[in-house]
């Protein structure tokens, strides 16, 4: 059944994404299918393109460890960016880890900046607390003023304005 309804988009069904998502996760812990990376992978890619926030997350963490495709930091950084525009809180997280991880300067203020503005928008959720304090370690006080500035103004854009802020990087 859920292959059937995953093959059609959101026009044709409102439960194509949910299905290919589930299908995602499926061929990826082998459930009912042989294991199959690369469609789990595949499946993914479907289900964020069909509306499943969760599935940007999923498929950023394919790509940044090369499950069931090529490794590609950039191309995970998107999809960890793409989520974090749909506010899935997993999306900065991993997008802030991601950045820390780089060997530049300017890799870490933007890990900090999707850091304090995640710890900014989910307030209740401690997970960020201490990769904000360590990124925070990084930085001088001015660019972590400037940073915060520059998060408060992201909070304030529409969606659209965020996304060609953020595609203009």
């Amino acid at each position: 059944l859920y292959a059937d309804v995953a093959k059609l988009d959101y026009r044709q069904s409102s439960y194509a994404g949910a299905a290919q998502y589930r299908l995602c996760q499926l061929y990826a812990a082998g459930r009912g299918v042989a294991e199959d990376l690369t469609q789990a992978r595949a499946w993914c890619k479907k289900a964020a393109k069909n509306g499943v926030n969760a599935a940007y997350v999923a498929v950023g963490r394919m790509t940044e460890q090369g499950i069931g495709g090529e490794k590609n930091l950039k191309e995970a950084a998107n999809w960890y960016r793409d989520a974090a525009l749909y506010g899935v809180a997993d999306g900065f997280l991993q997008l802030g880890k991601l950045k820390s991880q780089g060997s530049s300067h300017e890799d870490q203020k933007e890990a900090y900046f999707w850091f304090y503005l995640g710890q900014s928008i989910f307030s209740t959720a401690s997970t960020f607390d201490a990769p904000v304090q360590q990124a925070a370690g990084q930085l001088s006080a001015k660019e972590i003023a400037d940073l915060q500035t520059k998060a408060a103004a992201w909070r304030r854009m529409g969606a659209h304005e965020r996304n060609l802020q953020i595609k203009s990087h």
